[in-house]
């Protein structure tokens, strides 16, 4: 129980003397002003596209709406990537991932192409769908879908122990507090559409 593990803790590290907290300076990344691009030749019988767009901080007041919008591009079989991308036969898969991280990171798309297909035409494809969402609102239902998607990812991810340990140290480590790690998600019932339209405009750009 609870009060045996803080026994524990208290036998092996009270002892210990406290220590000051590093204060850490990081410089600041370069303004980018333009695409960068890079092929890689690699020994691989497909091609492999990624794609990275620069976005903030993971405890930035727009990191919930950044969420939503991976999650109406590329979570689930009918997201609008898995559609254009996979079921189109232009890849075999899709995906989007975010670096959580305490600075300013990446969003990352990637793509892993068919046999035969160019990672340009599956660049023009994820391009073509990030100006969608630029230029239109998604529908009430695509917006709640994407809501329950990120809900169900959220507490399937703490279902046990380990887990919600994982959680507690990544927030702690990163933000200064767990609590912001729940306040991100309970963020995510007053968003509306345009949140997602506004982080597409914000943050996915060709500079």
């Amino acid at each position: 129980n609870a009060s045996d593990v803080l026994k524990t803790i208290k036998k092996h590290y009270a002892s210990i003397p406290a220590q000051k907290s590093v204060e850490r300076e990081i410089p600041v990344e370069p303004e980018q002003k333009s695409t960068r691009k890079k092929v890689m030749k690699l020994n691989l019988q497909v091609q492999k596209l990624m794609m990275g767009y620069r976005v903030t901080e993971s405890d930035h007041p727009d990191v919930p709406a950044i969420n939503l919008l991976r999650s109406v591009l590329s979570s689930g079989r009918s997201s609008r990537l898995e559609r254009a991308l996979v079921d189109s036969g232009v890849a075999s898969s899709q995906g989007m991932y975010d670096l959580d991280d305490k600075d300013p990171s990446l969003l990352i798309f990637s793509a892993s192409l068919q046999k035969g297909r160019k990672s340009e035409e599956a660049e023009s494809i994820i391009l073509r769908e990030i100006e969608k969402l630029q230029k239109n609102l998604v529908s009430d239902t695509e917006l709640e879908k994407a809501k329950n998607q990120l809900a169900f990812e959220f507490y399937s991810e703490l279902s046990d122990s380990n887990a919600k340990a994982n959680f507690l140290g990544l927030h702690e480590t990163i933000n200064g507090d767990f609590m912001k790690g729940l306040e991100t998600i309970e963020k995510l019932s007053s968003l509306q559409a345009k949140d997602i339209r506004d982080v597409a405009r914000k943050y996915l750009n060709p500079e």
